[in-house]
């Protein structure tokens, strides 16, 4: 018996809800969560972004994801968690990107 065995690639593919595209305004206080699908073979990795920096699990931040999705959620915002947020997923193919325009309203702040 002949067995023949197709493995595709593709470069990561990273897709959302359309309500993402606008800017998010969250509350002071209130927690902000950005979650999105990621498609690509091999599985891709994901890192999220804040005004250039890498963003890390913490005490009021979490990263999760698996290769085919991807959420960053942020616990009781305050004003200088305001921003672009950027989530970038790779594998060997390429790389796609996703920026995201977050307000937090009710809190007086100066940008960092």
């Amino acid at each position: 018996m002949n067995e023949s065995c197709i493995y595709t690639v593709a470069g990561p593919v990273i897709e959302y809800s359309d309500s993402l595209k606008d800017t998010q305004k969250i509350k002071a206080g209130k927690s902000l969560i950005i979650s999105v699908n990621i498609l690509g073979a091999p599985t891709p990795k994901a890192s999220w972004w804040r005004n250039d920096t890498e963003i890390k699990s913490g005490l009021d931040v979490s990263v999760e994801g698996d290769g085919t999705f991807s959420r960053l959620t942020i616990k009781n915002t305050t004003g200088d968690v305001t921003g672009k947020y950027k989530v970038v997923a790779e594998n060997s193919v390429g790389s796609d990107s996703a920026e995201f325009d977050v307000i937090i309203l009710g809190e007086s702040f100066l940008p960092t």
